[in-house]
């Protein structure tokens, strides 16, 4: 790998709550000079299996030169709270992961069953879904599209704040996996295991720390550093925490549509150089 390389190790389909399909994403991932990219889609790798079948066509040999990293975005819970884990590199067909996408299926199955109950009672009817449907993972982002497309909200994040936020009228904890099996399970499947988005939690700074320090004592690989476009001074505090928790350093954009700026494939850039890349394990 070469310094000129640019890594974008946090990108998302429309196989969870992306917009782009596997191939629309590695086109573009091309186009913004991306080199090694991870589709990192919720609790799923579907997108893998998808590209993998597209590449036996003469077509997918053009579309694009990036170098691919098998990746998902375990949702897990942490003191309570949830917090995303990324798997990067894994063997895609060891069963620890398999085995973790099956409970976190019908967990999140669950869940939205019971969402749609709670909307019911709260008299927003919705059409009819197809729970068990393999692309386009039905999440609480896909039911806010729903709920504004009846005319109950005006656009997602009013539908979260009335019905599907914590203090709306239909939210629904999620049964995730704790944090400590979600390691395991990577660990297990020969993969590296990334805390994303650290700063997304909205957690003070002290419990923050206590997070990343958790995280490493677990066994955890490496932190996400940059995600997406952020302040220096944020990136320089976590990767200072990086280093003192000993993990690696990663960074993605957490892409997930065009015609979004601050998350846009490439945001993130490049690591500091005093950063050490969690590639460097591969």
């Amino acid at each position: 790998m070469n310094r000129s390389d640019m890594f974008d190790l946090h990108a998302h389909t429309n196989y969870s709550d992306g917009e782009c399909t596997p191939a629309q994403l590695l086109v573009r991932a091309a186009e913004k000079g991306i080199t090694h990219l991870a589709i990192t889609d919720h609790d799923n790798q579907d997108a893998m299996t998808a590209l993998k079948d597209q590449r036996q066509t003469q077509h997918e040999s053009r579309i694009s030169p990036v170098r691919l990293i098998p990746g998902i975005e375990f949702s897990t819970r942490w003191d309570n709270i949830d917090i995303h884990v990324l798997a990067l590199n894994h063997d895609v067909e060891a069963e620890p992961v398999k085995a973790l996408l099956r409970r976190q299926a019908e967990a999140r199955l669950e869940r939205n069953a019971e969402i749609y109950a709670k909307l019911g009672k709260a008299g927003v009817e919705l059409p009819k879904v197809n729970f068990n449907r393999r692309c386009e993972q039905l999440g609480r982002v896909h039911i806010a599209e729903q709920i504004v497309a009846v005319g109950r909200a005006k656009n997602v994040q009013q539908a979260f704040k009335r019905f599907l936020g914590k203090r709306g009228r239909a939210y629904v904890s999620a049964n995730w996996v704790e944090l400590d099996e979600v390691l395991d399970a990577i660990k297990g499947s020969a993969g590296s295991a990334v805390l994303a988005h650290p700063l997304k939690y909205q957690l003070s700074r002290s419990k923050t720390k206590r997070l990343i320090a958790a995280f490493s004592e677990q066994g955890g690989d490496g932190l996400e550093v940059i995600s997406g476009k952020q302040v220096q001074t944020q990136t320089e505090m976590l990767v200072s925490l990086a280093a003192e928790h000993g993990l690696k350093a990663s960074l993605g954009s957490d892409f997930h549509a065009p015609n979004r700026p601050w998350s846009e494939l490439g945001s993130a850039g490049y690591l500091p150089k005093a950063c050490e890349p969690i590639w460097e394990q591969w």
